[in-house]
């Protein structure tokens, strides 16, 4: 039976890369330390798609805005798309080169990609790897563009909605962005312009939201 995967949700293509992953991990040899290394596969799916494991757009350009300097940034995409765009005070490290770098096991990582499936492999790898600290950016750059670069007002807005664009839009401003005050068919993403690779110094005067929710990390 032939299998459409454009069909299925990012969800479930999480967990079923995890499952594979998990399989392959029961006999993986780590030459470092000359052991197997085993991952309970049921385990690792439901760490994958666990909403713990990832950090919110919003609340990585409030650290970034902050000038929080408690964790690593990895950037696991080719260093060409890296030099086009990439989220600032990012290190690019594509996945194939993450086993060449020495981290700390407590290093507090964050992971990002252009989605969640391509940052899953890195998480994996790391995890396997018994890092304790590592994160995923939630939806990736896609999401970063979607939430921080180009925020949308939603038509027919309500007066909740309206202020969280008011917020929003100052977030994006200092990263460069442009706010989309409508919602129209003909408006797509890829077809904005990203900002130029300049990075802003960390600014107290620009809101974010709050404290910061995120939980162990």
């Amino acid at each position: 039976m032939k299998i459409n995967f454009t069909n299925i949700s990012i969800n479930k293509k999480l967990a079923l890369f995890a499952f594979l992953l998990g399989c392959i991990a029961m006999f993986m040899h780590d030459p470092m330390k000359s052991r197997l290394v085993t991952i309970d596969a049921n385990e690792l799916a439901l760490k994958i798609i666990d909403k713990n494991n990832y950090i919110s757009p919003k609340d990585l350009a409030g650290w970034i805005i902050m000038g929080k300097a408690d964790y690593k940034l990895i950037d696991i995409r080719q260093e060409n798309k890296f030099k086009e765009y990439n989220i600032q005070t990012s290190e690019n490290i594509p996945v194939a080169s993450l086993n060449d770098n020495k981290f700390a096991k407590t290093q507090k990582i964050i992971i990002y990609s252009d989605d969640n499936v391509q940052s899953a492999q890195a998480w994996f790898l790391l995890k396997a790897k018994s890092f304790k600290s590592v994160y995923m950016l939630q939806g990736g750059l896609d999401e970063w563009k979607n939430r921080i670069l180009f925020p949308k007002l939603p038509l027919n807005a309500t007066p909740e909605q309206f202020a969280e664009f008011e917020k929003m839009k100052e977030i994006c401003k200092f990263f460069g962005g442009q706010p989309q005050s409508s919602v129209g068919d003909s408006l797509a993403i890829p077809q904005l312009a990203l900002p130029k690779m300049t990075a802003p110094a960390p600014s107290p005067n620009v809101k974010t939201g709050g404290k910061v929710k995120k939980e162990g990390c």
